[in-house]
């Protein structure tokens, strides 16, 4: 089967990605690769990304919600 062709992104998509990632920063964790092989695979599990098992990790432990608040607030 042959593989489907790759559109390359025109100069409109390129812009309106760098602008809506403009919002955002990263944060790292270093770990195995066994480790983040374990994560990945239970974020799966359970129907999340990792990016979100991790946001849900975070807030489930330390209260924060991420729009800027906390739950006691």
């Amino acid at each position: 089967m042959a593989e489907p062709i790759k559109k390359s992104k025109t100069a409109a998509e390129i812009k309106a990605q760098k602008k809506y990632m403009e919002k955002f920063c990263e944060i790292k964790v270093r770990m195995t690769k066994e480790e983040r092989e374990l994560v990945q695979a239970y974020a799966q599990k359970l129907g999340l990304s990792t990016c979100n098992f991790i946001k849900n990790a975070i807030s489930n432990f330390s209260g924060i919600i991420f729009d800027g608040k906390k739950e006691d607030e």
